[in-house]
């Protein structure tokens, strides 16, 4: 009997995980997202910019629907933030999937004015010398109906892709839903359910990792 598993990131990136997730393993995927991106109001003076700081997709995806800059380097989290980068036309390269990679790769590389380009909500502060400006917010969902009436009845297993995804979750989280198994990008994602069931962390914070860790 196939295993189901819980993805509440939003709906763009919960379906591209899905679909490797059902292509490699014997879980079906029950797509709930509890946050969803827009762009903010903001204005960006690019002049003496010499480098372009990337910490997610999202943020790579919302500089590119608004700028038409392609040609200042791109500094970027991971991989799948890089591809993004490199996708629009930029020269892109891309650290270990953390902030203490990026903020290595940042620093060595002699810049003098980058500009790190986030979300409102940061999980932790990047330790770089740099401008920074949010562009983008992730908006918090309730948890729907249907997917609170699978949590009481017991799931499997949840996919959590950070931090705040995880609180968001412990937020609405009643006492007696049966507690499933968690799978956690980070140590820093596993924090807030760490109380509620049994915790498996990625070994690096990336999708590529994540579905290795479901495969296991």
């Amino acid at each position: 009997m196939p295993r189901t598993l819980l993805l509440t990131r939003a709906r763009a990136q919960a379906e591209g995980f899905a679909e490797l997730v059902q292509q490699n393993t014997d879980f079906q995927c029950h797509i709930a997202p509890m946050q969803e991106m827009r762009d903010l109001l903001a204005e960006i003076d690019l002049s003496g910019v010499d480098a372009l700081v990337f910490t997610s997709v999202n943020g790579v995806k919302s500089f590119a629907r608004r700028w038409d800059v392609r040609d200042i380097p791109a500094y970027c989290v991971g991989p799948a933030t890089a591809n993004a980068a490199a996708a629009l036309g930029m020269d892109a390269q891309g650290a270990k999937g953390n902030s203490q990679s990026l903020a290595a790769l940042v620093n060595n590389a002699n810049l003098q004015n980058p500009l790190h380009i986030h979300g409102l909500h940061k999980a932790a502060e990047l330790p770089i010398n740099a401008a920074s400006i949010a562009i983008y917010e992730q908006v918090a969902l309730p948890l729907n109906v249907k997917t609170q009436n699978i949590l009481a009845n017991g799931i499997d297993a949840v996919a959590l892709f950070s931090p705040r995804s995880a609180q968001l979750l412990a937020d609405v989280w009643q006492d007696n839903w049966p507690a499933p198994v968690f799978y956690c990008i980070s140590k820093a994602t596993a924090e807030p359910v760490k109380n509620i069931g049994n915790i498996h962390v990625s070994a690096q914070p990336n999708a590529k990792e994540m579905l290795a860790l479901l495969i296991d």
